[in-house]
């Protein structure tokens, strides 16, 4: 019993170790893109860089862990659309880098959480309740004060903040896709590398 609790907690802590990576990855991103850009690079040539650097990663450990990544008809039309999806977003939110400030622009494209929670609701796999409502008030309410008047004098691109929401949207979409049931009987791993 108290090796399972070591191991448990071996685990746990190895989880939270990618969690915190992966967040300082992600944080970091606006801020590489926009030097990037700076640079002379368009984004086109930053996503064809980007995108096969991590399918040389995912597909490698695939192939390490001996993985089942063959798919049925119905499983590659839900990858592709998810990938078509991902695509959407990644152009759409490297495209507001240009326009915003990249803590702005990444601001703006968590609004995907809120658009998660509603679509959840309205497909019913979540229920309407009172904390939900709020925090979606919440959310909606910081985005307008970080936005403030972008018509107005020194105010935000209207063009950046259109595409980092429709990144957002985007995003959501995707989001919302990951958890329908195609992807019950896929692992994560084989879904990330096709997409």
């Amino acid at each position: 019993m108290e090796k399972l609790k070591v191991k448990i907690n071996k685990q746990r802590f190895i989880g939270v170790g990618y969690v915190i990576s992966a967040s300082f990855c992600y944080g970091t991103m606006p801020a590489i893109t926009q030097l990037a850009f700076i640079s002379g690079l368009s984004i086109e040539t930053l996503l064809a860089i980007r995108f096969p650097l991590g399918l040389l990663i995912t597909w490698g450990y695939i192939f390490k862990k001996k993985l089942n990544y063959k798919l049925n008809k119905s499983e590659h039309l839900f990858v592709m659309s998810l990938g078509i999806l991902y695509i959407g977003f990644a152009i759409c939110t490297n495209q507001s880098y240009l326009y915003l400030p990249g803590a702005i622009a990444s601001i703006l494209v968590f609004l995907y959480i809120s658009i998660v929670v509603a679509l959840e609701i309205v497909i019913g796999r979540e229920k309407l309740n009172p904390t939900k409502i709020i925090c979606v008030i919440m959310s909606m309410g910081g985005l307008i004060l970080v936005i403030g008047n972008p018509f107005g004098q020194g105010g935000l691109s209207i063009v950046g903040i259109l595409l980092a929401l429709c990144g957002g949207v985007l995003y959501a979409i995707y989001v919302t896709g990951l958890g329908a049931g195609t992807s019950e009987n896929l692992n994560p791993i084989i879904i990330i590398g096709y997409v």
